[in-house]
């Protein structure tokens, strides 16, 4: 005959990318039977999904807040770090116009030291965040003169 089937009851939690498997009960007979759950799928808020925590691989990354000082004279960058980011590159003009920069690290870190600043010069530098081809935008340019 026919089957009342109860709400069931979880035997795998389906997961973002795992389907799962739920056990029905017939409330007339207590006949029981498996159902498959589909997967969830991601649920992407701030580039991060809220279940996994995993990384949307098409958010766009956040832009460094960087400053500058200087230690024995040479020009130190220092960034916030972004979330999503592999990694940091770090450009460097000796005008600050566009098009005049050029890269000079790139990093895990959140700091670099330019060695190869000459005292009395002024460089201009930028930061942005990387993730494999996900480029983030430069920070504000900022200027410092070697000591």
């Amino acid at each position: 005959g026919s089957h009342v089937w109860n709400a069931g009851d979880v035997i795998t939690a389906a997961t973002c990318t795992s389907a799962g498997t739920t056990a029905y009960t017939c409330a007339l007979c207590s006949e029981t039977k498996v159902g498959s759950v589909p997967a969830l799928g991601h649920s992407y808020k701030n580039g991060y999904c809220i279940r996994c925590g995993i990384r949307d691989v098409n958010a766009a990354l956040g832009v460094p807040t960087m400053t500058l000082t200087t230690s024995g004279g040479k020009p130190v960058a220092r960034w916030t770090s972004v979330g999503g980011a592999a990694q940091y590159e770090v450009y460097r003009s000796l005008t600050g116009k566009a098009n005049s920069y050029s890269i000079v690290r790139r990093t895990v870190g959140l700091t670099f030291t330019d060695t190869n600043a000459e005292a009395g010069k002024t460089y201009y530098y930028v930061v942005r965040a990387i993730n494999g081809g996900t480029v983030g935008r430069f920070c504000a340019a900022k200027s410092i003169i070697a000591r």
